[in-house]
Order: structure tokens, then sequence, then C-alpha cells
């Protein structure tokens, strides 16, 4: 790893350390400060560990997805431009039907971007250069 001024610090480091060490010196470590913080014991300790001593290894487990049962919004506006590259373009238009994770954004050409998809099956009521509305025809 290099610093900024083109210095590797482990290097710099170790040359210190024997210059220290030719010179005869040596650290006293009866007189270096000690740690006091509060919290300082449970550093020390693996992550698993501490969850355990806070009573949390009941809540490390994996849950899975689960469905908000049968909600499906009606209309959906999707945006073109989610993020910090340049916004998708569209291709479909007003009046397709699109199925959940049909594209309907593509990469710009020589752009830096992300495909757009679907997220519900229905028709595109709305195409503009910030997003597309897909309305489900339930009301």
């Amino acid at each position: 790893m290099w610093c900024i001024f083109g210095l590797a610090p482990n290097k710099v480091y170790a040359l210190v350390k024997s210059a220290i060490g030719r010179a005869g010196l040596k650290f006293d470590f009866s007189k270096a400060p000690v740690n006091e913080h509060a919290l300082f014991e449970h550093r020390k300790l693996p992550a698993l560990t501490y969850a355990r001593k806070l009573g949390l290894e009941p809540y490390l487990g994996h849950t899975g997805f689960e469905p908000l049962g049968s909600f499906m919004p009606s209309r959906v506006r999707v945006p073109l431009k989610q993020h910090l590259g340049a916004p998708a373009v569209a291709v479909v238009k007003t009046g397709d039907r699109v199925k959940t994770g049909d594209v309907i954004g593509e990469i710009p050409e020589k752009g830096l971007g992300a495909r757009v998809h679907a997220s519900i099956d229905g028709r595109v009521e709305m195409v503009s250069e910030s997003g597309i509305v897909i309305g489900s025809g339930r009301s």
C-alpha cells in the first residue's frame, strides 16, 4: 500500500524500527497510556460471541422473503435515471403491453448506465424522458 507521497508505510515503519534497534533504544511499555474506554474488553470478541453475550443470537438467522399478501399496485412509475450514470433510453411506447421483468429502458450507446425493467404486468400509459408509467388495469 502506498501513500499519496509515493511512500510504502510498511517499509518506512521497518526502517524506523531497525534504526531504533541499532541505536539501542527500547520502548518502556509501563509508561504507555492505558485504554480505559468502557467497551474496550468487548472489542476483542468475535461478532458471534458478542451477539451471544447480548442475547441477540436468536435474531441472527436468515429470514426468508414473505410477500405482503395480495397487494398489487394499479399503476407504477419507473424512473429511467436510477443511478449516477446516464439515464436509460425507453424501448417501449405508449400502449405497449409489458410483463414483469421485461426491459423497458436500455443502456444508452457508449454510455455508462443500467437497464430498467418493468415491475408489474400491464400496459404502458406514458413515456417521458424522466420515466415510464405502467398501469395494471386494476383499479
